[in-house]
């Protein structure tokens, strides 16, 4: 493995780690740096993968992208890439919002990071990045859950 390749790789995993950390710290001012980290490591991994992978050309990373498509679904398309500039510009809206003190759509950004991480690293991936998927999506799973059951308590204690 290149040394491109290995920062290309690592360079998603952190940025899937830093989400994990900012929706798990929802409410801390951590947070938002944990977003904005996230944001800035993914579009290294964006830049890392054109210039190694994709050798600057978006005709080959639609068609690597088409090819790994239908490798895992049947259907050979490659708009997988338009999803991922999509959740780029998504994701710098989303952390622009944050850092002028705006409300954002934050439920709805956090299930469209959910949905890229289940399906960049559990979907697509392959051997220990697919574990490492799944791992975070566990955590988010277990501390939804805790949040679920603390506001129960809060609502019930509240309306006796």
């Amino acid at each position: 493995m290149t040394t491109g390749e290995l920062i290309t790789r690592a360079s998603i995993w952190l940025a899937m780690l830093c989400w994990t950390a900012a929706i798990i710290s929802r409410g801390k001012p951590s947070a938002k740096w944990y977003w904005a980290a996230g944001f800035d490591i993914y579009c290294l991994h964006i830049l890392f993968a054109y210039g190694v992978f994709y050798e600057w050309s978006n005709e080959t990373a639609w068609d690597q992208t088409a090819q790994q498509t239908a490798e895992v679904t049947g259907l050979e398309t490659g708009v997988g890439l338009i999803v991922n500039f999509t959740f780029a510009a998504i994701l710098l809206f989303d952390v622009i919002q944050q850092w002028r003190g705006r409300k954002t759509f934050r439920n709805l950004v956090d299930a469209f990071v959910i949905f890229m991480i289940v399906n960049g690293a559990i979907v697509f991936g392959h051997g220990p990045v697919r574990v490492y998927g799944a791992a975070l999506i566990l955590a988010l799973v277990l501390v939804a859950r805790k949040h679920l059951a603390r506001s129960r308590s809060t609502t019930t204690r509240g309306s006796s």
